[in-house]
């Protein structure tokens, strides 16, 4: 009987299943991502902010973060956790240098600053869309990490262009159209140099 014990546990340790360990992503400051993987509960995720001042006297970071069902939405704000405060998650607000971080909060929403947010995720709120204001004198480095169980991914759906840079793309063809274009005046220009040699 006393032989019994061993085997208990070994059978018990062999047949148990691995303890969950978190990764890390960097995520997108903006656009919209997926998560994706076996998700027939909801699961907790984590994410977090953090800023980098670079040089800056001052910086005021604003990251807000939806979920949604699909692709096309309707996108709307999580329940989330900060620490032991739950309510509708306001963002993150992350601030400092030379400048006050004063946030009135709505009664029964939550915001971090800093600090990682803790919300579920399933199959039918799966894609989270992330949009972040920055006001600063400076430029700051940003980085936005996500912990996922294991078996989750994320994946990057869309990443709009920075601001300033023209949100029409070329069409695909202008180059070679100006290629082309170069290199018949260079043809042209070759046979008109030719005609006056003769």
């Amino acid at each position: 009987m006393r032989f019994l014990w061993p085997l208990v546990l070994l059978a018990t340790l062999a047949f148990a299943p691995p303890p969950a360990t978190a990764s890390t992503f960097s995520l997108p400051l903006a656009g919209e991502i997926e998560i994706v993987g076996d998700i027939p509960t909801p699961v907790s995720i984590s994410i977090s902010a953090a800023v980098t001042p670079l040089g800056a006297s001052y910086w005021v970071v604003n990251i807000g973060i939806e979920q949604s069902g699909s692709v096309g939405g309707p996108f709307s704000e999580p329940q989330g956790c900060v620490g032991a405060f739950c309510g509708m998650l306001a963002g993150f607000y992350v601030c400092g240098g030379g400048i006050g971080c004063g946030v009135t909060l709505v009664p029964g929403t939550v915001i971090s600053r800093g600090d990682p947010v803790s919300f579920d995720v399933s199959d039918t709120s799966r894609f989270l869309m992330i949009d972040t204001f920055v006001q600063t004198d400076s430029p700051v480095g940003l980085n936005l990490t996500a912990n996922l169980p294991d078996g989750l991914q994320i994946l990057i759906i869309s990443d709009p262009m920075p601001e300033g840079v023209a949100q029409t793309p070329l069409p695909a063809a202008l180059p070679l159209f100006a290629t082309g274009l170069g290199a018949i005046g260079l043809l042209g220009l070759r046979r008109k140099r030719k005609t006056e040699a003769v």
